[in-house]
This record gives C-alpha cells, sequence and structure tokens, in this order.
C-alpha cells in the first residue's frame, strides 16, 4: 500500500536530516519485500514533488509545506468586478507582476497587472478594460513592454489564457497559482524579456527553496505550453 506524505513527514520532520538508510527502512517497516530501487524510484518522487529537498549526496531535509499566496490589489479587484458584472461566464485570471519581487535579485521599480482571458471572450474583453483603464494593451510586444508598460504603475497587459491553466481562486478572485507562475515567466518572452538567463534560474530557485509546489501540476501546465522538457531541465539543474 502506497504511504501517504504525511505519515513519512510526521515521521522524520523533527530530523536535521534523513538518509536512504532511513527512507529505506521506514519504507521496509510497512512494506517488508520492498526493494531498495524502489525506495529510490520513491525518494526521487519525493524530491520532484517538494516533500523533501536533497542537501548532500544520500542526505535529505524535511521541505516544509508554505504555500505561496499572491497578494489580492485593488486595481484586481476592480477588473474582476467589471468581468464579473459585463463577462460573467468567461474565465479568466487576474495577477500583479509585483509577484516577481518575492523571488527575483532586482526589484522591478512599477508593478503593472496581468489579465488572462479565454480565447474567444479575448477581444471584447480587452475593449471592456480598456474603456475603463486606458492604459490597457493586448499581447504587447517586448518594444511596448519596456517603453509603455514598464514605467507605468496603472498599466494593464491582457492575453490569451491557456486552456486548463493551474488558476486558483482568492477572495473570491481567479488569480495565479506559483506553478503557473514559474511557467508563464518561461514561456512568455515577450512580456517577461528581462527575466531571461540567469534572473530566470535564480526566481526558480528562490521559489523552489521557500515554497511548496506541486511539479506534476507544474509540468502538465508546461506540456500545455510546449516547454515541459526544457522546464524539466530547469527544474533538474537547480535541485542538483
Amino acid at each position: 500500500m502506497k504511504l501517504e506524505y504525511q505519515d513519512l513527514i510526521k515521521r522524520f520532520e523533527s530530523k536535521n536530516y534523513i538518509t536512504l538508510d532511513e527512507l529505506f527502512r521506514y519504507y521496509k517497516s510497512n512494506e517488508p519485500n520492498i526493494k531498495r530501487n524502489t525506495v529510490y524510484w520513491r525518494t526521487h518522487q519525493l524530491v520532484k514533488n517538494n516533500i523533501i529537498k536533497r542537501i548532500s549526496k544520500g542526505k535529505y531535509q524535511i521541505h516544509p509545506i508554505k504555500n505561496f499566496s499572491p497578494p489580492i490589489f485593488k486595481q484586481e479587484r476592480q477588473i474582476s468586478l467589471l468581468l464579473q458584472k459585463e463577462l460573467p461566464f468567461v474565465s479568466y485570471c487576474i495577477w500583479q507582476s509585483s509577484i516577481i519581487n518575492y523571488f527575483s535579485r532586482h526589484i522591478l521599480p512599477q508593478a503593472f497587472t496581468i489579465v488572462e482571458i479565454e480565447k474567444d471572450a479575448l477581444d471584447a474583453a480587452f475593449e471592456l478594460i480598456k474603456s475603463k483603464f486606458p492604459i490597457t494593451y493586448k499581447n504587447p510586444t517586448s518594444e511596448i513592454m519596456e517603453h509603455y508598460i514598464l514605467n507605468r504603475p496603472d498599466a494593464i497587459v491582457v492575453k490569451k489564457l491557456v486552456s486548463e491553466a493551474p488558476v486558483r481562486l482568492i477572495q473570491e478572485i481567479p488569480t495565479i497559482s506559483l506553478e503557473k507562475f514559474l511557467v508563464d515567466i518561461y514561456c512568455d518572452k515577450q512580456i517577461f524579456y528581462f527575466l531571461q538567463g540567469e534572473e530566470l534560474y535564480f526566481i526558480y530557485k528562490a521559489a523552489f527553496d521557500n515554497y511548496t509546489i506541486n511539479v506534476n501540476r507544474l509540468l502538465r501546465y508546461a506540456s500545455r505550453r510546449k516547454k515541459k522538457e526544457q522546464i524539466s531541465k530547469m527544474i533538474m539543474l537547480i535541485n542538483k
């Protein structure tokens, strides 16, 4: 029978670190015929799912469960109410780029709001939002981002919401999950052109070091965005 993660966490949470031998004995106490290769595979899955983290060869720590909840700001509430009133059956996700500052080495001087709308309602939602918030751009290029959005605290970016994106509800507002955030900043190179290379690596590492991340959910979404292989390599790199 597959053991629940909660049982393992409870068993080892008081220890500074655990070894592969201890994990083997733990699983063997419940499954006497278990093979070491099975334990190695389970250990890999524990690391992959952010339940434990590798601190050195053969040594691991229980990763404290810490979920990231993005803040909700006034402009996001206003846009959400507008969409709920005028386009009540449309799926959307709203978040602010200030989230980047939780993970990046370089603080963004101004934050912009990102509104993601399902494809069929994108144009209608863009016109609706722009009628109330004039500094609104649809699918901006990196040039528009640099010259007209990054230096405006009230700027809004409207783009398509990818189907089956891992959106979460906070204060009754559909907003971004950490898994979605990490995939989006990797994929949306026009919007996040300033977060490539080492900076992107740093953000991923800070997110994985400080928060609980559902890697399976992240990779399912990365697959939807056709970047599963590249993002898998990034995750493997930061977990070395």
